[in-house]
């Protein structure tokens, strides 16, 4: 037995208020209180009305009132402008001479374009972007231990030496941080930018699928295509995985060069002494 919480859920609502839907206007389809039936036939008052019960109702594809002329439906889609337009439009209107289409044509190549479209995000585009997070991920890891790794060589290496020498290892940790938290500061921001991407495909994908099924031709009609403009983002994507993590690393091999010379120039000044 359902709970009223669950019943409640259930409920499908009239499209122009909270109440129970009991009515539906096959035309518009449109989902109707029997309070809300005469504000939606007053609102549209030029258009063709059939109001069943909600039970009854019939799913069909809604064509668009015609702009230039009032209570004619557009039928057609005028392929030079790419918009709907009614038989006036085509006969002495605007689009005279122009070729064009039934809608439920445009509708259905639309219809096939977005399932095509989000079939190939989700088959292709989203699992390269999920294969650059995973990389990203461990390139981050691997970057974090080779700037632990130099730390704890700096303190190793300032332990083996004398006073003298500690302003040059303050160099190094100094360098160190820096280029270290440099390159994190990129790999995080290309790293967010790739999950973000992710998340706007993700979302684009549930747009589709819910276009996808959609009965509002005006709405389908209106579709842009993102699968270029997401696989041209793919080919540019770029990042410097060790650039200045390598350039520490030579610093700091550059500075231990002058502290082994240093060292030996100090034996042989010793040696000499004795």
């Amino acid at each position: 037995m359902a709970t009223s919480t669950s019943w409640a859920q259930d409920v499908i609502t009239c499209d122009l208020c909270d109440k129970p839907t009991q009515q539906f206007c096959n035309n518009c389809q449109v989902n109707l209180c029997d309070n809300c039936v005469r504000k939606h036939r007053d609102e549209f008052k030029s258009l063709m009305h059939e109001i069943v019960p909600f039970l009854e109702r019939k799913i069909q594809l809604v064509f668009p009132e015609c702009r230039e002329h009032s209570g004619q439906k557009c039928e057609v889609n005028c392929k030079k402008c790419n918009e709907p337009v009614c038989v006036k439009c085509i006969g002495l209107g605007p689009h005279q001479g122009h070729d064009v289409e039934e809608l439920i044509e445009t509708h259905e190549k639309k219809i096939q374009k977005i399932k095509s479209d989000t079939e190939e995000i989700k088959a292709k585009i989203i699992p390269k972007y999920q294969n650059e997070d995973h990389k990203i991920g461990n390139t981050i890891s691997k970057t974090k231990s080779k700037i632990d790794d130099l730390g704890k060589e700096n303190k190793k290496l300032r332990k083996l030496w004398h006073q003298e020498v500690d302003n040059i290892y303050d160099k190094i940790d100094s360098l160190s941080q820096s280029l270290g938290e440099e390159n994190l500061n990129a790999l995080q921001g290309y790293h967010n930018k790739i999950r973000n991407l992710i998340s706007e495909i993700n979302k684009t994908v549930k747009q589709n699928e819910k276009l996808s099924i959609s009965t509002n031709s005006l709405e389908v009609n209106k579709y842009q295509s993102k699968l270029n403009e997401y696989q041209d983002l793919w080919k540019k994507r770029n990042y410097n995985t060790y650039r200045h993590t390598r350039g520490c690393e030579r610093h700091s091999h550059h500075y231990m060069s002058r502290l082994a010379k240093w060292h030996l120039s100090d034996q042989r000044k010793r040696t000499d002494l004795q």
